[in-house]
């Protein structure tokens, strides 16, 4: 009996996906723009987590502040220059770093806040922003459990790299 190979499925969010969406800035030239991307459920980029984290909001409100936070952060990748740029240092920080026991190095997690939302995001090698959370809080403070499951997202993200499992969709 042969093992069966089990591939992780990543997108990339593009400005195209949202609508109504205008061209975010442009790019500078000789600089490739920030590939933000998502996990997916299955080899279908419908399925991509950050779709479902937003949909599993507790309000139409927030889902779209989400929404917009979301377009907001991708239009600026797609610009090419460091979000920090973009961005003050309120709206977006580091929140935590960890050592990751994929890469066993330290990682670090980023926060892009708008309003009550908070998009949790990781820098990868090759210009790709992984989005690993999506949530409400009403404090600036993350709980263990957010933390963790920020931390999850990004060792799933590197270990499909390094084994060779990460499949685009």
């Amino acid at each position: 009996m042969t093992k069966q190979i089990v591939y992780c499925h990543f997108t990339e969010i593009r400005p195209e996906q949202f609508e109504e969406s205008s061209p975010g800035p442009p790019a500078s030239p000789n600089v490739s723009r920030f590939r933000v991307t998502s996990e997916c459920a299955e080899a279908d980029p419908d399925s991509a987590e950050i779709w479902t984290q937003i949909q599993a909001l507790p309000s139409q409100v927030h889902q779209r502040v989400a929404i917009a936070a979301l377009l907001m952060l991708v239009k600026v990748a797609q610009g090419g220059q460091p979000l920090t740029q973009a961005f003050d240092k309120k709206a977006l920080h580091e929140t935590h770093a960890f050592r990751s026991s994929v890469s066993g190095k330290v990682e670090r997690i980023w926060r892009l806040r708008r309003g009550d939302i908070r998009l949790l995001f990781y820098y990868a090698q090759d210009r790709v922003v992984l989005l690993s959370t999506i949530l409400v809080k009403l404090r600036d403070r993350l709980t263990v459990g957010e933390q963790l499951a920020a931390e999850g997202a990004v060792d799933r993200f590197l270990e499909a790299r390094q084994r060779r499992l990460l499949r685009w969709v």
